[in-house]
């Protein structure tokens, strides 16, 4: 139940607002007559929600996405579909999903947990028959997104990443950018009334003509059907429930629509057993009751009818009712111009009552992170430093003015205090770490005079303990004819105090991996640190365009992720969960993103007084991760920390990103390496590891050198390297043998894209020091042919020359690779 509802009920119930269609045929198209006597076929313009038809994009259910995936094929297809769309005169924009979606995690855990039963049905059935399962049980194989989207970007299309939400941004860049339709396959794009709305996962290729066709949801008939106006989809679709209003809490209101004599008993039985009337009772019953309304538009009326058998949390549920409608309202009317109506909020501060402190946050809020002024800014050097010392001078007269700030107010006083740190860092540092860890006082209890007194005592114990500061109490900055006295150094450490969220040792503890049990709003991590404004202007563009790793952008803005599930074997306890597996990769790109080393080499400073050693106090980063672990029942987040290297610190994440010098590239290679264990020098010798082939021995040779034993084993590795070097590899059209599938060579492939995807994370993570050509799958794996060699290496007597076709120089070349991967591994 839910929105999906309405898509199903216009596919089954709804034939006359289901049109098959020929994108290509020229019916569709506005005939324009030129002034050379000719017609001339206007583009058609679409959208693709990507995330809605992969398996139309991977080529179709082909029964070979189990081995591992057949990528080349898959390459060949989108390639084939791209020219199709250019001799039709067609331009598609693909846009993947690469926001977190926080308020869609209940939707994400049931399809996951879905997924997961398909996989246990998939595993008993290759354990009784060996063959491949039947498609409507298809799986997504790991690393799919990233192989889809980086063919596209391969052959020229224009490919787009979400960022916060996929299914708005979607219907924002069809209306913005004046497009045809959208390709999706979701009852929200019903609410959006796109300009027209084709299904994605009815869209098909023809190999022979090369025709693209699928079919058109006619929402004009669907209105008609259900004799309803198009601008009352987004309550109907509310009502049906949603992200924003759970089908959970109207579940009550629906059943007592198709069975109004029903009573609470029968109906609350009903709901806990999950014994739903079907969608073509319950979409026409819902649609029927916003026809009897004599005000749609009154919620309040509405929300009282829809929540009478169950007053609990009635003013949240009306609120949320609301917010679903103008979720879908909002899109429809304002269209791709729907955000700048959520930017226009009030342009006066609460909690300041001075006119001329606003104009102080408006001036500072105008300065870039670095201290210098932005660019098409008129703010000189001398305003930049006198809004500074005029805010700074006032900071203990207004610290309740600046406790009361809401929190999208704080960030220009945080900004100030940026500032001052880039030209006071160790000075200001310093004094922070000694504040807290002297005094531990709470953020509740410092007031203008317990300000006073903390920068007093703080001052006095400074001078006492003869720390090393520059004479006559003055702390000297980089800028000409500029110096700030201690004093003033501590009120900033007070406005620090106040401005910053509470400590994690005092207020909020960082929960351990033993209290998942808890609901997901009431796991609370650390705050993320504050990163360089440049860093996080190139990682959104990077990830709008796709051109980047998903999980980039989201552990550095939300510091989450979400892992998807994968094809393994559940009862097999020998091997470790593949998102297990994986997770010392995610942990050392943590901490590359976070620059943990830098952090480290700081902390790692010590101080004397009075003869004694005080570390820093540094506040620890926490990066949610949430999978489906085995035997777990509830999806709940797992708390995992950054881990640095042992062997070398990382530049700082600016320099690692922006570095032109060529040892910045030797760094942004070592780090990667470094990341999955692989930084030898054979892996950078092209005798030994051609540069197509870097991932996959990196990837082996991380895999074996793992602490669990049942993870690679030597023939299997042969296995890996013989698939690479394999003619088979590079021609789509040779019919490969069927394989005998196995658990174990199943999950060993799914075991290998997923490393793929991490690796790829790291590429993205490390500055990309290996090119996407270089990193795409298919210049060294594909499923099918894996299969057959993983088959042949367990016959008796198997060896490298059967595995390599006989051919003398793919022998050596697996032979170089395998040395290369096995260099100083016992």
């Amino acid at each position: 139940m839910g929105a999906h509802d309405l898509q199903e009920f216009i596919e089954k119930f709804c034939p006359n607002a289901c049109l098959n269609v020929d994108l290509g045929h020229s019916a569709w198209r506005k005939q324009i007559n030129g002034r050379n006597a000719f017609n001339h076929i206007e583009t058609l313009y679409l959208v693709i929600d990507a995330e809605s038809c992969l398996h139309r994009l991977y080529g179709g259910s082909y029964t070979d996405w189990v081995c591992g995936g057949q990528w080349n094929q898959m390459y060949h297809f989108i390639k084939c579909f791209c020219m199709a769309a250019e001799r039709s005169n067609i331009e598609f924009t693909i846009f993947f999903n690469g926001a977190l979606e926080k308020q869609r995690i209940t939707e994400w855990t049931k399809n996951q947990n879905k997924l997961k039963e398909n996989i246990r049905k998939i595993i008993n059935h290759t354990y009784k028959r060996g063959t491949p399962p039947p498609k409507v049980w298809f799986t997504p194989p790991p690393c799919i997104t990233h192989c889809i989207r980086t063919a596209f970007i391969a052959c020229g299309v224009q490919v787009c990443q979400s960022i916060n939400d996929h299914h708005r941004e979607i219907i924002a860049y069809c209306r913005g950018n004046a497009f045809h339709g959208i390709l999706g396959q979701s009852g929200d794009y019903v609410a959006f009334d796109p300009p027209r709305y084709f299904s994605s996962q009815l869209l098909k290729l023809s190999r022979y003509s090369y025709c693209i066709s699928t079919v058109q949801f006619q929402l004009d008939e669907l209105s008609k059907h259900l004799s309803l106006p198009a601008h009352h989809f987004p309550l109907l679709v509310t009502l049906l429930g949603n992200h924003i209003l759970k089908p959970e809490e109207v579940a009550a209101f629906l059943m007592g629509l198709v069975n109004p004599t029903s009573d609470d008993t029968t109906t609350e039985t009903s709901i806990n057993k999950l014994v739903l009337p079907e969608v073509s009772k319950i979409v026409p019953a819902v649609a029927d009751y916003i026809n009897k309304l004599s005000t749609p538009t009154d919620l309040d009326s509405v929300a009282k009818v829809v929540f009478k058998r169950c007053s609990k949390n009635f003013t949240d549920k009306t609120k949320r009712l609301k917010e679903s409608v103008y979720y879908y309202q909002s899109a429809t009317r304002n269209g791709g111009r729907f955000m700048e109506s959520l930017k226009e909020q009030s342009t006066s501060a609460p909690g300041i009552s001075d006119s001329h402190e606003k104009e102080d946050l408006v001036e500072i809020s105008s300065l870039n992170t670095s201290g210098s002024v932005s660019s098409g800014s008129e703010v000189s050097t001398i305003q930049e430093n006198s809004v500074k010392m005029r805010l700074l001078n006032r900071g203990s007269e207004n610290v309740a003015a600046i406790q009361q700030l809401p929190q999208q107010w704080l960030h220009p006083v945080i900004l100030l205090v940026n500032n001052f740190i880039r030209y006071l860092y160790e000075y200001t540092l310093l004094y922070l770490r000694l504040a807290s860890v002297l005094f531990h006082t709470p953020r509740a209890s410092l007031t203008n005079d317990a300000i006073d007194a903390l920068a007093l005592n703080l001052e006095n114990k400074l001078l006492l303990d003869k720390v090393e500061t520059p004479t006559e109490k003055s702390v000297c900055v980089d800028t000409p004819q500029a110096s700030l006295p201690v004093t003033t150094v501590c009120k900033i450490v007070g406005i620090l105090l106040l401005v910053r969220p509470p400590s994690p040792i005092e207020e909020n503890p960082i929960p351990s991996n033993s209290s998942m049990d808890k609901s997901y709003s009431e796991i609370v991590t650390p705050p993320l640190p504050k990163l360089p404004d440049k860093v996080i202007d190139v990682t959104l563009k990077r990830h709008k365009m796709s051109l980047m790793h998903p999980y980039v952008y989201q552990t550095l803005t939300q510091g989450e992720i979400k892992l998807d599930v994968s094809l393994e074997d559940d009862s097999n306890q020998s091997i470790p969960p593949l998102a297990h597996i994986f997770r010392p990769i995610r942990q050392h790109i943590y901490g590359i993103l976070f620059s943990i080393s830098s952090i480290m080499r700081t902390t790692n400073q010590v101080i004397k007084i009075q003869k004694t050693i005080l570390l820093y106090q540094v506040r620890p980063i926490i990066i949610k991760e949430w999978c489906g672990a085995r035997n777990k029942t509830t999806w709940t987040p797992e708390l995992v920390p950054p881990l640095p290297f042992d062997d070398w610190q990382v530049p700082a994440l600016t320099s690692l990103w922006f570095g032109t010098e060529p040892v910045d590239k030797n760094r942004r290679m070592r780090a990667f390496l470094s990341c999955l264990h692989s930084d030898t020098p054979s892996m950078l010798n092209p005798h030994f590891v051609p540069h197509h082939t870097l991932v996959l021995c990196c990837l082996l040779r991380y895999l074996i050198q793992f602490p669990s034993s049942c993870v690679l084993h030597r023939h299997e590795i042969d296995a890996f390297l013989a698939t690479s070097v394999s003619v088979l590899l590079f021609d789509p059209y040779e019919e490969k043998e069927a394989p005998h599938l196995t658990p174990r060579g199943i999950e060993l492939a799914s075991m290998f894209m997923r490393g793929v995807d991490m690796v790829l994370f790291a590429n993205s993570a490390c500055g990309e020091p290996i090119p996407a050509k270089y990193a795409a799958p298919w210049m060294y794996f594909d499923g099918r042919v894996f299969q057959h060699k993983l088959f042949l290496s367990l016959q008796e007597g198997a060896n490298l020359v059967q595995l390599c076709d006989g051919k003398v120089d793919h022998v050596a070349r697996v032979e170089r690779m395998r040395q290369a991967i096995l260099e100083g591994c016992s």
